[in-house]
């Protein structure tokens, strides 16, 4: 049974990267820094983010469990690590990051916000169009310009004139760094006001039967397709 009450220990968090690179997710599966960059923004988003959503971006789409018991202990450091974050980001008392250095010693927040990028893409409520567009842009920016999207948008759209000298680059980057638990937190409450409420849907039309065709069209039966959570 997993557990997501209980956080992750510091043995269990060593257990856990160690895992995340190992050979059983053939290199697809996210480092631990990219992980939690990628549940805060889950977390964070306007609408529920399903597990079945993000579980395949997180560890990939093949990973080679050698028995059922070490696949269930894998899932349950992962779910209880996604618990512990949302929870951090819930009691709105900072978060801690983990972060790792990169070849020059620095925190390497490239990589955490590149998890957290690949967290808004999954949403599907367009963040910029469901909030303020202006405002949504002003909340990512600290993740477009340490994640390096943000130059290379600049590069690919031929661009460059607007992006930062280098000097103020670094400025830039050295500010939103030190931050970065502040905008992670300011993304979670924006959003908490704007949510989008998952209440049940009124059908305006008759009742599709359990055993009829599945009105999307896809040929199966109701019961086995839009129907198979029907609690009618």
């Amino acid at each position: 049974m997993i557990q997501l009450e209980r956080p992750l220990s510091s043995a269990e968090l060593d257990q856990l990267e160690q895992l995340l690179v190992s050979d059983l997710f053939h290199e697809e599966a996210m480092p631990l820094d990219m992980l939690q960059g990628l549940f805060c923004a889950v977390a964070s988003a306007p609408d529920l983010i399903s597990l079945s959503s993000w579980m395949p971006v997180a560890l990939g789409d093949n990973p080679v469990y050698q028995t059922t018991e070490q696949a269930q202990e894998i899932l349950d450091l992962v779910m209880r690590f996604y618990s512990q974050t949302v929870q951090e980001l819930d009691e709105g008392h900072g978060i801690t990051l983990y972060v790792f250095p990169d070849e020059n010693g620095e925190d390497d927040l490239a990589t955490w916000c590149e998890g957290y990028l690949e967290g808004v893409v999954l949403s599907e409520t367009d963040w910029y169009e469901h909030g303020e567009p202006e405002r949504v842009e002003e909340l990512l920016f600290p993740f477009m310009l340490l994640s390096g999207r943000m130059r290379e948008a600049a590069e690919e759209a031929g661009d460059t004139d607007t992006l930062p000298s280098p000097e103020e680059e670094r400025q830039m980057r050295s500010e939103a760094a030190n931050s970065m638990g502040d905008s992670v937190r300011a993304v979670y409450s924006y959003w908490l006001d704007k949510r989008i409420s998952h209440a049940p849907i009124r059908r305006d039309g008759p009742k599709v039967g359990r055993n009829d065709p599945c009105p999307c069209g896809s040929g199966k039966k109701y019961k086995s397709c839009h129907g198979s959570s029907d609690t009618n």
